[in-house]
């Protein structure tokens, strides 16, 4: 019996290996893969979402964001970008809840 093995797609080996390094908690270099994977396949909607949430990881929610938006603007209603689109910009506002807190504790013109 011959086995059978799934066709690759431009860039999935560096996404797959992406993923594998988020589960290592290593976004900075599962960074790198997803950005090397879209490089490859620009047209792959996943390899952006896994992207944005390796910045998200990082706390880059504004970069994550935008990348986010880039993706339901060519593929609207994509549930997992829309997903972390909601968890960045819960994260958004938080921060600038904090900083309009920290902005208002008695700073002159606060």
């Amino acid at each position: 019996m011959v086995a059978t093995r799934a066709l690759l797609f431009p860039g999935d080996a560096e996404d797959r290996l992406g993923v594998h390094l988020m589960e290592c908690r290593a976004y900075e270099v599962a960074e790198r893969c997803f950005r090397q994977a879209i490089s490859l396949n620009p047209a792959e909607p996943h390899f952006k979402v896994h992207l944005a949430y390796s910045l998200y990881q990082q706390r880059r929610y504004r970069e994550a964001a935008h990348l986010l938006h880039e993706v339901l603007s060519v593929v609207p209603g994509f549930s997992p970008a829309t997903r972390l689109l909601g968890w960045c910009a819960e994260r958004l506002a938080d921060q600038s809840a904090q900083q309009d807190t920290e902005g208002g504790s008695g700073a002159p013109g606060g």
